[in-house]
């Protein structure tokens, strides 16, 4: 899941503690999110041979136990795979991942949800580059493969910034004096031909009327 977070305050990386156990090269997944309460789709029937057999005092797991723990392992590698996935796209404008862990019946701590902060602040007097930063902001809220509700709001809200930041640049008018004055000869030649237009005076219509010394009847000419 990622936090829209305005202004810029980040998670502090946190090293991982040596309870805590390192978590194999996760892949993308496709059943979930990271929001707390997602449950994965698992196999019911059948227990990785891989899972602890043992609970954390030596003692046998059942094979419900056994079913957990695999859960909980897939969970582990869904939820950090996904915030990872936000983190990496977010780049130099997101946080670390941060994580709510779950102990399972081997005694060890499994990532269950997660969360990824990201600056969605736009950069004061710059609307270009308030335009680059928010068109990322969108694609790291929905990098992994299954975006939360929480992810989708977030790249709505940035959207939505990007949308009025380009009607604002549309609106703004270049003033054709300050434009020559920068040496645009676009401009220029612009303004030479509206002071040139200006400078013409339109055409008037006259008409005269005389009398006329034979019948006395004025005439146009």
């Amino acid at each position: 899941m990622i936090r829209s977070l305005d202004p810029r305050v980040f998670t502090p990386q946190r090293a991982p503690t040596a309870s805590e156990p390192r978590a194999a090269a996760p892949t993308p997944s496709t059943d979930v999110g990271s929001e707390p309460g997602a449950t994965p789709r698992v196999d019911g029937g059948r227990v990785n041979p891989q899972a602890s057999a043992e609970g954390p005092n030596g003692e046998a797991l059942t094979a419900d136990e056994q079913r957990e723990v695999q859960r909980l392992q897939k969970r582990d590698a869904e939820v950090r795979a996904h915030e990872q996935a936000h983190a990496a796209a977010g780049g130099a404008h997101a946080g670390a991942p941060s994580y709510g862990y779950e102990t399972g019946p081997d005694g060890k701590r499994y990532a269950v949800s997660g969360e990824v902060s990201i600056d969605t602040s736009e950069i004061e007097g710059d609307s270009q580059a308030s335009l680059q930063k928010l068109e990322q902001v969108a694609r790291a809220a929905l990098a992994p493969a299954q975006p939360s509700g929480q992810d989708r709001k977030v790249a709505a809200q940035a959207r939505a910034k990007i949308a009025r930041l380009r009607a604002e640049m549309v609106e703004e008018k270049i003033d054709p004096e300050q434009a020559a004055a920068a040496g645009d000869p676009a401009a220029a030649r612009a303004k030479g031909a509206y002071e040139k237009s200006a400078d013409v005076e339109p055409p008037t219509a006259s008409l005269q009327i005389t009398a006329c010394g034979s019948c006395g009847h004025g005439h146009r000419r």
